[in-house]
């Protein structure tokens, strides 16, 4: 018996010695991010950072944090960031935000608000730490500025998983949406051709970049996109449905390359509020119509969408310039 205290007194101290070591360690680890992010040029300031949830957790929270990128445009500031891990699991990581913060984009500030605001994070036992698997998640989103909402939905959500059957550096990405209530201004370009409310949004697809995604994702060149595969991309509005599949891939040069799929259904609704957003040249608004008509199969048409020589056409609709990444 007196065998048993003594070895649970030796296990006990060595446990403590872990957690208060790793306490350390998840302590330094925000601060060197942040200090780097500073040293990079970025405007970052705190009122407080600490960890705590002794023996089993590191629960680290940063107070009054605020941050913004070397020339302005963008930034974000909050009341607090919260990062939770187990101590016997420290590559898994849950991020929680406050149900108000603030977003400056195109030097615009912007308010965001939400229930349920948080990310999880797995990394893989390697090294460099490479991402494993990343989830974002938030219901009620409100995105403006003043007292109207811009952007409400009702619930999304964001995963992001590394693509272990293939090497090279691909990653499948899935996110979804319900009831998305768009800006007024966005319904009024469309002319009332479509509701203000996109019942449903859904993205399957998968991404090959030219690094990986990991601890060194602050510093160095940023991971670039250079190709897409898209499974589908399915948007619900009102009577309209807009489905999209498809491969492409990103040049030398930058411009999009490839061929995608896309499916309309009710879709005189579709471009009738593109033609009244100016998407489709004015010149060219009666003839889409006569001609998507003579292509459709009733009240559903499908078009390829082309990525070509730094040009975009849907079908036999010249659309502009290719997508450039």
């Amino acid at each position: 018996m007196r065998f048993l205290f003594i070895l649970t007194g030796i296990l006990a101290t060595l446990y403590g010695a872990y957690w208060f070591a790793g306490r350390g360690a998840a302590r330094s680890g925000v601060e060197s991010a942040l200090v780097h992010l500073q040293d990079d040029g970025w405007d970052v300031s705190w009122d407080d950072l600490s960890t705590r949830g002794f023996p089993s957790r590191f629960d680290t929270t940063i107070t009054e944090l605020s941050l913004r990128n070397p020339d302005g445009r963008f930034g974000w500031s909050g009341a607090f960031v919260q990062l939770f891990a187990l101590s016997y699991l420290p590559n898994r990581v849950i991020l929680a935000l406050p149900d108000q913060t603030q977003l400056i984009w195109e030097g615009q500030v912007v308010e965001v608000s939400g229930s349920g605001l948080r990310a999880s994070a797995a990394l893989q036992p390697a090294l460099d730490l490479p991402l494993d698997t990343l989830i974002a998640e938030g219901r009620d989103l409100q995105i403006g500025g003043g007292d109207t909402p811009h952007l409400l939905v009702e619930s999304f959500v964001l995963g992001l998983r590394a693509a272990a059957e293939r090497p090279d550096n691909s990653y499948d990405i899935f996110a979804q949406s319900k009831n998305i209530m768009l800006p007024e201004h966005l319904i009024a370009a469309f002319g009332g051709a479509l509701p203000a409310q996109i019942s449903g949004l859904k993205l399957d697809a998968a991404l090959a970049l030219d690094r990986q995604l990991n601890r060194h994702l602050g510093g160095g060149p940023k991971p670039q996109i250079r190709r897409i595969i898209l499974r589908q991309l399915a948007l619900d509005w009102g009577g309209a449905r807009l489905e999209m599949a498809g491969d492409i891939v990103v040049g030398i040069d930058g411009f999009v390359e490839g061929r995608i799929m896309v499916k309309l259904h009710d879709w005189r609704l579709i471009l009738e509020a593109l033609n009244n957003a100016g998407i489709i040249p004015e010149n060219l608004a009666i003839a889409s119509v006569t001609m998507a008509g003579a292509l459709a199969n009733g009240h559903d048409l499908e078009l390829p969408l082309v990525f070509q020589n730094g040009r975009t056409t849907l079908g036999p609709f010249p659309l502009g310039p290719a997508p450039r990444f």
